[in-house]
């Protein structure tokens, strides 16, 4: 019962957290607001070890940011936390028709890097 309860907590957690990041992500952000979510997302994946789908999907929805610094320092990001969630992540979001061409170009390479 306890287990089940920390859970739902954690989710509602996750959840506030997710949408104060997607807040910070927008691409209409100050370019420091942006970079500051970023360096949360990557700091409680890698440093906090937290296994949450959620905040990989917020990383990689960033990814298509008008702003080429925020592009290159997500690709930084995602190259020192891979794994296979934000890898199937990228290939989707290749395939996204949202996705720009140059966009596309870039989740290649960065696909291929690894």
């Amino acid at each position: 019962m306890l287990n089940q309860k920390d859970e739902e907590i954690r989710k509602k957690i996750s959840i506030e957290l997710c949408e104060n990041l997607v807040y910070r992500l927008n691409p209409l952000q100050k370019k420091e607001t942006k970079i500051g979510a970023l360096i949360a997302i990557k700091n409680l994946i890698k440093e906090s070890k937290i296994n949450d789908p959620i905040l990989e999907n917020c990383l990689i929805d960033a990814i298509i940011d008008n702003d080429v610094e925020i592009r290159l320092l997500i690709h930084q990001i995602i190259k020192e936390i891979a794994n296979p969630h934000i890898i199937e992540l990228l290939k989707i979001k290749l395939n996204n028709d949202e996705t720009n061409d140059s966009v596309r170009k870039e989740i290649e390479e960065l696909l291929h890097s690894f």
